[in-house]
């Protein structure tokens, strides 16, 4: 399992505060997670492809690459956006010519604010009212995450081939922190690492395209 931190992703879907419900015939419980939105030529996307590859390398070492190929979009974390389709057939808002990653967790994922207190990360409620130390931040309020809006988000990444479930390359939301504002979309383990204070001034850089390993 490896775990990754994708910076400046647009969010959606967020089931964060409370758990989403299974899809409709699916025998797992309800459960945590977001979809992660970028761009094909992002860091994001090269870092997903990166670690897509890592995964299934792990797991079936030289049949990697054939196994990806015949995986189904929903065996796989990373996924075009041009098959999110609305239930009317459309691409859903947002994803047109995107790429995004689906994560999921049993566990709630850690809420982080944009700026640390004290030099030290602030989980978020979904008041915007911060903690440290099991503590509400007194005369403190943050700005909490919202489908629409950027963030950064740590996930893990892994493989599996289980008797029953088949094969696949999923991802777990670790955490999810607050970046800047976005046009918001209609309706819709307590764990920093991998994250920083942000400051005043956020920043991507340029990455390669992604390849086509999905």
């Amino acid at each position: 399992m490896g775990r990754i931190v994708l910076k400046n992703v647009r969010l959606a879907f967020p089931d964060i505060w409370k758990p989403g419900e299974p899809m409709p015939g699916s025998t797992s419980g309800p459960k945590y997670g977001a979809q992660l939105i970028f761009a094909p030529d992002s860091p994001a996307a090269q870092l997903c492809q990166q670690e897509l590859l890592r995964a299934a390398t792990e797991k079936w070492a030289g049949q990697a690459s054939m196994v990806l190929q015949e995986l189904g979009k929903d065996k796989k974390f990373l996924r075009r956006g041009d098959g999110n389709l609305a239930k009317d057939g459309t691409v859903r808002n947002g994803f047109g010519g995107m790429l995004y990653a689906a994560a999921k967790n049993k566990t709630k994922p850690a809420i982080i604010a944009r700026n640390f207190f004290n030099g030290r990360p602030v989980f978020l409620n979904e008041d915007g009212s911060g903690m440290q130390d099991n503590a509400v931040i007194p005369g403190q309020m943050f700005k909490v995450p919202y489908g629409g809006c950027t963030v950064n988000a740590a996930i893990d990444v892994y493989a599996m081939d289980k008797v029953g479930q088949g094969k696949g390359v999923y991802a777990t939301l670790i955490s999810v922190q607050f970046v800047e504002d976005g046009q918001a979309f209609s309706g819709g383990a307590v764990d920093a690492n991998g994250l920083e204070d942000l400051g005043d001034e956020p920043g991507a850089a340029p990455a390669a395209a992604a390849s086509n390993l999905f």
